[in-house]
């Protein structure tokens, strides 16, 4: 290869930090992909390749307006792809030689925070999975849009992992290089998700608060990994994250995967579409986070008869009282996703609009409180 130009080295040192990912380049106005990137996007966004260089040895080369780039990472994404966002974070007419440019954010299946990335009315799981000595599995799950974070532990075979993948339908697993190597086949085959490797068994410091209520050495080890993955990841705060919860897998009635996606819980066999499915029918919520919760039930059925019981008194209580629950449902008409809202002022990138959505819904917050 012949010598490349100070842009293309630094293009390249700043690639090799991330090879399993698409690195979009910022020069100008445009995103660019070189080499390899650049081949594979093409065909995955159907868009044009070029080239540059002189006439021997041109680098294959394509490219999508910064303006519009959030519906090529949303192609992306789709398809499990991971995407590195560099930038210039140098005043053009400062630099001396190559403008400095680093990744601001890589941007993963399940730790997508852009709203229009996401489906409301869905939650967007980042999962991991610990494999111990002594057969048993570590599972832990956080949904960075919402801070929401859970760990239980697993007596069973991998059977039982995909069967709490599956129940959440998790978008990214993170597990060790060990495990990946044994089982990454299988999962992305049966599951079409992204399996990403992280070997840090340590508890970060600055996440230690999040598992002071974890009373088992194996939840923390289980919990570890996805932590340190999010801190490389996201490369700003995560305040907004809440303390990991433990439950218990005898809470939920087991549904294996072929169960579930036979009975069109959630979507539908074909098509894969909530239109058409239980979950559709029944959803008649007013709000994202009440979809979600929704669904969360669907997937993840009760079988404790006094809990079932008491969420029959509820749903019972609100159909013997007409008004209280046509009032209720014009107040939750102006609540929009405070879950999602509270996350991005915490993780920093709330705009204008959703400030004012969060003002909004907060006003409705106390007489929804006292009904």
């Amino acid at each position: 290869m012949a010598k490349q130009t100070p842009m293309m080295q630094q293009y390249l040192e700043i690639k090799a930090q991330y090879e399993d990912a698409f690195l979009f380049f910022r020069l100008g106005d445009f995103y660019e992909l070189f080499f390899e990137d650049a081949k594979k996007a093409a065909h995955e966004l159907e868009i044009t390749l070029t080239s540059r260089g002189g006439t021997h040895d041109r680098i294959p080369m394509c490219g999508v307006p910064y303006h519009s780039v959030d519906q090529y990472i949303q192609q992306l994404i789709e398809k499990g792809y991971k995407i590195a966002i560099c930038e210039q974070v140098e005043d053009p007419k400062e630099a001396k030689g190559v403008v400095k440019r680093e990744v601001v954010k890589l941007i993963t299946p399940g730790t997508v925070m852009e709203a229009n990335l996401l489906n409301d009315k869905e939650n967007n799981y980042l999962a991991t999975v610990a494999d111990f000595e002594d057969g048993s599995f570590g599972f832990g799950r956080t949904d960075l849009s919402t801070g929401e974070s859970a760990v239980t532990l697993i007596e069973g075979d991998l059977n039982d992992v995909i069967y709490e993948l599956a129940s959440i339908s998790a978008k990214e697993v993170v597990v060790s290089e060990a495990f990946a190597s044994k089982y990454e086949d299988t999962l992305e085959q049966q599951l079409n998700l992204t399996v990403s490797v992280e070997e840090e068994r340590e508890l970060p410091e600055s996440m230690e608060g999040l598992c002071s209520e974890l009373e088992q050495s194996k939840l923390i080890e289980t919990m570890a990994p996805l932590f340190h993955y999010l801190i490389k990841t996201q490369k700003r705060s995560l305040d907004h994250l809440q303390k990991v919860t433990y439950y218990s897998r005898n809470e939920y009635l087991k549904i294996d995967y072929h169960s579930k996606r036979n009975l069109e819980l959630t979507e539908t066999i074909r098509e894969k579409k909530k239109q058409g499915s239980l979950y559709s029918i029944l959803d008649k919520t007013e709000t994202s986070m009440g979809a979600r919760l929704l669904k969360k039930w669907l997937e993840q059925p009760l079988v404790d008869r006094k809990k079932i019981t008491e969420r029959h008194s509820v749903v019972q209580s609100l159909l013997d009282n007409f008004f209280i629950r046509e009032e209720l449902k014009d107040k939750l008409k102006e609540v929009y996703d405070l879950e999602r809202l509270a996350g991005k002022v915490a993780y920093g990138n709330v705009n204008a609009r959703e400030l004012v959505m969060l003002r909004r819904s907060l006003h409705q917050a106390p007489s929804i409180r006292i009904m």
